[in-house]
C-alpha cells in the first residue's frame, strides 16, 4: 500500500493514519511554506509538491513512480474556510474550495483503493450556489459512487476517540469495488469509560519543560488573574466586566448563547480541552492555562493534539501555532487507520458498524451506500 497526502498540513492526519495502515508515504502536497519544511524535517526523501491545484493524475505516477500493481490510499484534509460555519461559506466557488474537487479528481483518476477525505463539521451542510444546503457532500458522494466507490461518512468529535480535546469533524471514508467502510467505533464518552481531561495530557509534561508561548495584552492579562480554572468573563466582579469588555463585545456576549466563555477564558483541568486555534490569544476564544497567567503553550498543544514533544514543527512560534492549530487530533486519525487496517487484512472479527452512534454534540444525518 502507497500513501499520497493532499493538502497534508503538518502530518497528523497521516502520522496517525499510518500508524496501523503501514503504508509507504510516496507524496505530500502542501502549499505553505513553512509547513513543507515541516514535511520535509520528517520525510526526507517524500516527493513534496506545493499546489495541488498545478498536479495531474500523469504527473503524480511519474514523479512517485507508481505502477498499476501498486494499491492506493489518498488522504486530504482539504482547505475548510469555504466551507466553515463561521466563514463567508462560499463553498465550491472559493479558489479553497475547489481544492477538495480537485482532491476527489486526482484519487478516482490514480485509481485509489481507498480516499479519505477529512473537513469541518460546514461540509455538511453546504451548497452550491442556488441549490439546498447539503447539496455539496450530494456532488461528492455521487462522484464517487459513479466512480464504483462505497462511501461512508460522519460527524465526529475527537474526544470520543480519546484525544484529550473537543475537535467536531467529517470523515469521510470510500473503498473501491467493495462494502462500504465501517462509521469509527468511539471509545470514550460511552460504557462509563470518562473523556480524556486536560489534567490527563498535561499532568505529564517534565516540571522543568521550558514554554514557548505568546502572551496575552498587559491590560487582558489584569482580568485573566483575577479568574480560576474553568471561570470566564460572567466570573469577574461585576464593577471589573465594563472595564474588561467593550460596550460592542458585551452586548453580543449578553445575547449570544452559552454566554461567550471564550471571553476571558481560563481552561478546566477536567475536562477536554476546547478545539485548539491557530493563536490561544483570540479576544473571543482564548486559551489561557488553568493556573498560570498566560496561553497554552506550543508544548502543550503539541501533547493536546496527540505529538509527542519531540515532533519537530518548524517556523515561529506563531507558526507552530497555526500548524498545530489545524491539526487533527492523531487519536482522531488513529481511529480511521484501525478501520482500514481490519478492512486491508480482512480480519475475521472485524464487523463493520452502520449504526449510528452518536459522537458529538452536533447532529448530523450520517451516511453509507448500502
Amino acid at each position: 500500500m502507497k500513501l499520497l497526502s493532499f493538502c497534508s498540513g503538518c502530518g497528523a492526519l497521516d502520522y496517525g493514519m499510518n500508524k496501523h495502515v503501514n503504508a509507504e508515504i510516496v507524496l505530500k502536497c502542501e502549499l505553505d511554506k513553512t509547513i513543507r519544511e515541516t514535511i520535509k524535517h520528517h520525510y526526507p526523501n517524500v516527493v513534496i509538491k506545493n499546489d495541488i491545484m498545478q498536479l495531474s493524475v500523469e504527473s503524480i505516477q511519474k514523479e512517485c513512480k507508481l505502477s498499476m500493481k501498486d494499491e492506493l490510499i489518498c488522504v486530504g484534509g482539504t482547505p475548510c474556510p469555504s466551507f466553515s460555519v463561521a466563514g463567508k461559506r462560499k463553498s465550491l466557488d472559493d479558489p479553497r474550495g475547489a481544492c477538495l474537487p480537485k482532491f476527489l479528481n486526482l484519487s478516482i483518476g490514480l485509481n485509489a483503493r481507498y480516499i479519505i477525505l477529512e473537513n469541518v463539521r460546514g461540509l455538511l451542510s453546504a451548497k452550491i450556489m442556488g441549490k439546498e444546503p447539503g447539496s455539496v457532500m450530494k456532488i461528492i458522494v455521487d462522484q464517487l459512487e459513479k466512480a464504483g466507490y462505497k462511501v461512508s461518512y460522519q460527524l465526529y468529535d475527537a474526544k470520543y476517540f480519546g484525544a484529550g480535546t473537543s475537535r467536531n469533524r467529517v470523515i469521510l471514508t470510500a473503498v473501491k469495488d467493495d462494502r462500504a467502510l465501517s462509521f469509527l467505533k468511539p471509545t470514550h464518552g460511552i460504557n462509563d469509560v470518562p473523556f480524556v481531561t486536560l489534567r490527563n495530557v498535561l499532568s505529564t509534561l517534565p516540571n522543568d519543560l521550558k514554554h514557548n508561548h505568546t502572551q496575552f495584552t498587559a491590560k487582558r492579562l489584569t482580568f485573566f488573574k483575577m479568574l480560576k480554572a474553568g471561570q470566564h468573563w460572567r466570573h469577574l466582579p461585576k464593577d471589573q466586566i465594563p472595564l474588561a469588555v467593550t460596550p460592542g463585545t458585551l452586548k453580543t456576549a449578553l445575547d449570544g448563547k452559552g454566554g461567550q466563555t471564550g471571553l476571558y477564558r481560563r481552561l478546566w483541568w477536567d475536562r477536554p480541552s476546547p478545539t485548539l486555534l491557530c493563536t490561544p490569544t483570540m479576544n473571543t476564544t482564548s486559551l489561557c492555562h488553568p493556573d498560570e497567567h498566560r496561553p497554552l503553550s506550543v508544548e502543550e498543544y503539541k501533547l493536546i493534539q496527540g505529538y509527542s514533544l519531540n515532533y519537530v514543527i518548524k517556523g515561529s512560534i506563531a507558526k507552530q501555532y497555526k500548524q498545530l492549530g489545524n491539526c487533527v487530533p492523531i487519536k482522531l486519525s488513529e481511529a480511521i487507520g484501525k478501520v482500514i487496517k481490519a478492512h486491508m487484512e480482512k480480519d475475521k472479527n472485524y464487523k463493520p458498524c452502520y449504526n449510528y452512534v452518536r459522537c458529538s454534540r452536533y447532529k448530523y444525518k450520517n451516511y453509507y451506500t448500502n
